[in-house]
């Protein structure tokens, strides 16, 4: 389940065999739904996402409730606070396979 997300560590940094226990006892799995919305355009983003399967969606929602897409995060892609998320009021909604 988490041999995406210790590749993607590994193109950055060594880890060994206790660190990588160690990383991984603090990650937290979740799934998530098609369309189903992670995060909410009145809410602060306090996680960070790794896209394991599927792909993530980043939008914004005008006055007029049009959507407009900011980012797609496919599979080994992260998600969540940084300078996209922060700058604009958006919304994530997952899209899995």
């Amino acid at each position: 389940m988490y041999d995406l997300i210790l590749r993607n560590f590994a193109m950055h940094i060594l880890l060994h065999e206790d660190e990588q226990r160690q990383v991984l006892a603090g990650l937290q799995h979740r799934e998530v739904k098609k369309n189903e919305v992670l995060l909410q355009a009145d809410e602060v983003c306090r996680n960070v996402y790794f896209v394991n399967q599927g792909c993530l969606r980043l939008f914004h929602t005008d006055r007029e409730a049009q959507e407009h897409n900011i980012l797609f995060c496919p599979e080994g892609w992260w998600a969540g606070a940084s300078h996209h998320v922060n700058k604009m009021h958006h919304s994530i909604k997952g899209s899995p396979k």
